[in-house]
């Protein structure tokens, strides 16, 4: 819990004050509802929630304040997400891969949380943020149409839609709902991992491409030091490890870790070294290698040693080289023989 905590202090700083009860069970108001769905916007995991979570919480509980919110044998929270809805979250494949983000960018280990942590207000919060992840139905626009939508997928009852038109109404002129904005760099930043260890950058061309419709961090294919997050609909965000700082090459961790950047290693063709080129006279006017295609022979025998002979190159350089130990030139067979060879 104590990671949790520094990790929404740092995430206070996008959000002013953080609501302490947003982590103790038996949470409620305006504010830290407020603040845990604005927290779930700027993780960036979820999509748009066009204000459901916001009126959600309060056509169930009136934002917690109502009395049977935190009734004896209930654990839903103020979302008032049922047991049944949250197996759901646990045993779909949907939500399976965002409940590894969640555990990176808030330190919250879904895996083992309990219905009964659902009283705390942030994990009431992710739970239906989570459960909406599990339905296919996209989430439509309007308060009225969300109405329909809430009877269908949370309180299957015929005044379900009427009371949800109602009380979101009432939350419009008690609580005015935020304009739909982009989620802010700083707060994407601070949510990665609580670290310091990234600058936000000024979008540039990228060399490779988001995932179509995707909310994904992506690594600069080109660059070891910079990370994208891609956000489906919205602009991508753009980041910078600082120095002696790269992106991890592992795919469950979304930040920068120390390192430095390993130049690629490229195989390099195999260079055979030069021979040292031999003068084959003190007056190199005596090259004996040919000077064109015509008259060039490639092994000529040294004029006074007969264990030497010159290996002339493409373009008529004379290399000196020696017989293996008894052999001798022979210019006929153009190779080293055995010295007293009979040749018939």
């Amino acid at each position: 819990m104590l990671a949790a905590v520094a990790f929404l202090v740092l995430l206070g700083q996008a959000r002013s004050q953080v609501p302490n009860s947003v982590l103790v069970p038996g949470g409620s108001g305006s504010s830290v509802v407020e603040f845990v769905t604005n927290l779930i916007q700027d993780s960036c995991l979820f999509s748009d929630d066009l204000q459901f979570l916001r009126r959600l919480a309060y056509v169930e509980t009136r934002d917690g304040t109502d009395a049977k919110t935190y009734r004896l044998g209930y654990d839903g929270g103020i979302w008032q997400i049922d047991q049944d809805k949250f197996n759901q979250i646990k045993s779909s494949g949907t939500s399976s891969g965002l409940i590894g983000k969640v555990q990176s960018l808030f330190n919250i280990d879904w895996n083992t949380v309990q219905w009964s942590d659902l009283r705390k207000p942030l994990y009431s919060g992710l739970a239906a943020a989570l459960y909406l992840s599990t339905i296919t139905e996209p989430l439509p626009q309007g308060v009225e149409n969300q109405g329909s939508y809430y009877k269908k997928y949370f309180r299957d009852d015929a005044h379900s839609p009427h009371n949800f038109y109602t009380f979101s109404k009432q939350l419009d002129t008690t609580t005015p709902a935020n304009p739909a904005s982009p989620v802010s760099p700083s707060s994407c930043l601070n949510a990665l991992s609580g670290s310091t260890a990234y600058l936000v950058l000024t979008p540039y061309t990228m060399t490779f491409s988001c995932p179509a419709g995707s909310i994904a961090y992506m690594p600069d294919t080109a660059d070891q030091t910079r990370f994208v997050l891609c956000r489906a609909s919205q602009p991508a965000l753009f980041f910078q490890c600082l120095p002696h700082y790269i992106y991890s090459t592992d795919p469950n961790v979304h930040s920068c870790v120390r390192g430095d950047v390993v130049p690629p290693t490229t195989a390099r063709p195999l260079v055979t070294p030069k021979p040292v080129v031999h003068p084959t006279m003190t007056d190199h006017s005596m090259n004996p290698c040919g000077n064109s295609d015509r008259d060039r022979i490639f092994y000529h025998a040294h004029p006074t040693d007969v264990t030497k002979y010159y290996h002339c190159d493409e373009i008529g350089n004379a290399f000196l080289k020696d017989c293996p130990v008894g052999d001798h030139w022979h210019q006929e067979y153009l190779q080293c023989l055995p010295q007293g060879l009979m040749i018939g």
